[in-house]
């Protein structure tokens, strides 16, 4: 019963960010500038999103392979035992 009340809570958050997303209030925004912009200049807008986005997940990706990957000799030793699997598979 606990994992049904947790799924329907993430999914009724889910659909308030979208709904949030689709219609945003420009009344009472947390952004003045993007509230301004949204009202003024759509289409200006959806660029700025769009690049915005775009810069978030090549950051992601920056992130991920610095994480996976500390310095050369880490990168050595991943090689080694990835050859080491396929010679075993």
């Amino acid at each position: 019963m606990v994992a049904l009340a947790a799924g329907q809570h993430l999914l009724s958050t889910l659909c308030c960010v979208q709904s949030l997303l689709h219609d945003p209030n420009v009344n009472s925004p947390a952004n003045n500038e993007a509230a301004r912009l949204y009202r003024e200049h759509r289409r200006e807008y959806d660029k700025k999103v769009a690049a915005v986005v775009q810069e978030t997940w090549l950051e992601d990706e920056d992130d991920e392979v610095d994480e996976n990957v500390k310095d050369d000799d880490e990168v050595e030793s991943r090689r080694g035992v990835d050859s080491m699997l396929a010679s075993v598979s």
